[in-house]
């Protein structure tokens, strides 16, 4: 698929509780198909019945969720399945008809929808078993589609993306980041280019009329051969970036691969969730959709390995830089970090190249020399991004 040392590189620089009874948080594990399954909420446990995150439940069993904000209704989709219901309330209606009442109801945790994870799940079709020594709730929920499981379908695609000598792609997506006490909120454009075997250009607008800071900058950054890092900013002079990235991150998941059981292991090594969305057909076009999860203590262990990894600049701009105290720091940054990000992997059915994705991340970080919520940054991205012109010719910046 897309080199992972690249995108790595753009990654590095890129509450109330309701209820009548007490909930029981922390205390309960949750698996999808023997997977750990995570959101930045943990489920809780409120008489007796377990409440998961639900947009970690949606996108483990490739459901859609449609926001009726004038009502304050959720609808959860998938394959002709439609469940309405509200937070706080008991009642439940399953394609149109009213269901026997939940016997606890969604509620709103730390401003997240939290869902009774039995209902949601065997009424889209999933088994849920409980274990109570290890206090987990595991959801069992295979399905194929011509044939493949959804991780044999991603692994396919991955074989044809690596014939694609190039290709380019866009984005447009919202982002809201607050810090300080201070919220600002903007639109985000991308646009770029892929050519092999190891050259990416990416252009990012960040547009904000934040009352605090306005903004409307236009970043560029272009990395070749893998080790070659260049960026600049409004149309200025290209400045390389003195750092060297260690060989192991062509081992990430999904980096260019041409042995699909490879790639299926690497997926498992990092314990990324698949499920099958409802197949999609655009501009007469029909596609595949994979809903897509990423393991969060795995990948945090993964970014740390990678600091370890890296070789830092003894110095920038006449300052000594101390290498082991920015790793550690850069790790304990990793640490401490929460985050929630899905991807939904749209695949053209008969070149199995991905045109599109829609991505949906949350992070919460810790700034070094705060304590507590004021030294949080917390953000959140909604970002589609499409993949078009596959094998056109590219041009890509000339820097010496």
């Amino acid at each position: 698929m897309f080199n992972k040392k690249l995108l790595l590189v753009f990654a590095l620089c890129f509450v109330v509780f309701l209820g009548a009874s007490p909930a029981l948080a922390g205390e309960v594990g949750l698996q999808f198909n023997n997977k750990p399954l995570q959101g930045d909420v943990e489920p809780v446990i409120e008489s007796g019945r377990t409440l998961v995150p639900l947009r970690a439940i949606c996108d483990a069993l490739g459901a859609n969720i449609v926001w009726e904000n004038d009502s304050g209704t959720i609808k959860i989709q998938k394959s002709g399945k439609e469940i309405k219901l509200k937070l706080n309330s008991k009642e439940v209606y399953v394609n149109g008809q009213r269901a026997e009442n939940l016997e606890v109801p969604a509620r709103s945790i730390e401003g997240r929808a939290m869902v009774p994870v039995r209902f949601v799940s065997e009424t889209l079709g999933a088994q849920v078993n409980w274990d109570a020594q290890t206090r987990t709730v595991s959801i069992i929920h295979e399905e194929k589609k011509d044939n493949m499981l959804p991780e044999e379908l991603y692994a396919k695609s991955n074989q044809a993306m690596l014939n694609v000598k190039s290709y380019r792609f866009n984005g447009k997506g919202t982002t809201k980041t607050t810090t300080l006490g201070q919220t600002m909120e903007g639109e985000v454009t991308l646009e770029g280019a892929f050519k092999a075997p190891a050259e990416m250009y990416l252009k990012e607008v960040v547009k904000s009329a934040n009352e605090f800071i306005k903004m409307d900058i236009p970043i560029e950054m272009y990395v070749r051969n893998n080790k070659e890092v260049y960026t600049r900013v409004m149309d200025q002079d290209w400045q390389k970036i003195d750092i060297e990235l260690p060989d192991n991150l062509n081992n990430e998941p999904g980096a260019q691969k041409q042995d699909p059981t490879q790639v299926l292991k690497e997926l498992e090594e990092f314990g990324l969730i698949f499920s099958y969305g409802d197949e999609a057909v655009i501009e007469g076009k029909s596609y595949y959709v994979l809903h897509t999860r990423i393991d969060q203590e795995k990948y945090k262990n993964k970014l740390i390995e990678t600091v370890d990894q890296m070789k830092l600049p003894a110095e920038d701009k006449g300052i000594v830089i101390d290498e082991a105290k920015m790793k550690e720091e850069l790790k304990n940054t990793y640490r401490n970090m929460k985050f929630d990000v899905s991807y939904k992997i749209f695949i053209d059915k008969q070149t199995f190249y991905i045109t599109r994705m829609e991505i949906g991340s949350y992070t919460k970080m810790k700034m070094a020399g705060f304590s507590g919520t004021k030294g949080e940054i917390v953000t959140y991205l909604d970002l589609v991004m499409n993949l078009t012109d596959f094998g056109q010719e590219v041009t890509m910046p000339q820097v010496n």
